[in-house]
């Protein structure tokens, strides 16, 4: 399961309590209160690491199809 400052890019790929948790960056009391929940709710770690998987696997398969329809244009211009 992911735990990361809520900077930009991390905001780009973490929703919030949907696949992974964000702290306010340079606040370390949200960062030990968001790490303290996690290693407290087993649930929640299991809901989180299931949907970064899952939202992982999409972006790659997403990222795999992409390459694969610019082989097929590249291949069939030659």
């Amino acid at each position: 399961c992911v735990l990361v400052s809520a900077i930009d890019a991390h905001k780009e790929i973490i929703q919030h309590g949907k696949n992974g948790l964000l702290y306010k960056l340079g606040d370390m009391d949200d960062f030990e209160k968001k790490l303290k929940e996690l290693i407290v709710n087993s649930n929640l770690r299991k809901k989180l690491r299931s949907a970064f998987y899952r939202y992982i696997k999409e972006i790659y398969a997403i990222k795999k199809l992409i390459k694969s329809l610019e082989n097929e244009l590249h291949s069939d211009r030659m």
